[in-house]
């Protein structure tokens, strides 16, 4: 009787015989395993152009500015800018649009985009609409609702300001140490005649509107007055 000797894991130390190889089908298959086929020539792949990312559009915050009395201001309200019902000088916000020379509405001012000239807001003596121009304007002014770090933002109209003229008494203290408005640094001025439609949208500023400007100050001889209240996010907050 021949014996065999098995190690401790219980393997067979004996040499096998070697198997014979493998024919047919499952010989070729064994081999693709091991060897697999080369990949397709370049030419041979077919290629879907990728799709780029659609430009951003120029920021409406870069057609306007905000003076006085808001979050981030463009700078200081005039200390000769009063409040028409008197007794408070330098106290608010007026503001001042980015707007084409010759446009008498949003269609025209969005046709020229070179030569365009800042032009103060009016007061349309219409207070029917200057709550929702009061609150585009915010809106536009911080890039709301595309910055995170802003919550949310409301705005709201005060009382117009009287625009200053030379020779006319104001009907408050002028607000010591602020800069003063002077009518002539401006040649051009904005008044929103009516709320306009972009296609169906809620517009992004107040240039969709429609609107006029004119090389004479304000026919109201007012200018617009608001305040914008900003709520941050804690992100915002820490900046």
């Amino acid at each position: 009787m021949q014996l065999i000797h098995v190690d401790g894991l219980g393997t067979d130390c004996r040499k096998s015989a070697a198997k014979p190889a493998r024919k047919g089908r499952a010989a070729s298959l064994a081999a693709g395993s091991r060897n697999p086929p080369p990949p397709p020539p370049l030419h041979a792949i077919k290629y879907s152009p990728a799709k780029l990312p659609t430009p951003p559009s120029p920021s409406v915050t870069s057609t306007i500015r905000v003076y006085g009395d808001v979050y981030a201001a463009t700078g200081p309200l005039e200390g000769n800018m009063c409040s028409i019902l008197g007794g408070s000088c330098g106290v608010g916000a007026r503001v001042e649009l980015l707007v084409s020379p010759s446009a008498t509405s949003s269609a025209s001012a969005a046709a020229s985009s070179s030569g365009r000239v800042w032009a103060p807001l009016c007061f349309k003596n219409s207070r029917n609409i200057s709550q929702d121009i009061a609150d585009l304007a915010c809106h536009q002014f911080y890039g709301w609702p595309s910055r995170r770090e802003v919550y949310s933002i409301r705005g709201s109209f005060s009382d117009s300001f009287l625009i200053p003229s030379p020779g006319t008494s104001l009907p408050g203290p002028v607000k010591a140490g602020a800069p003063l408005f002077n009518v002539s640094s401006h040649t051009h001025w904005v008044t929103v005649l009516g709320l306009g439609k972009a296609g169906g949208r809620k517009p992004r500023s107040v240039q969709k509107l429609k609107f006029q400007v004119s090389t004479k100050p304000c026919d109201s001889s007012l200018l617009f007055n608001l305040q914008c209240d900003v709520l941050m996010t804690a992100a915002g907050q820490q900046r």
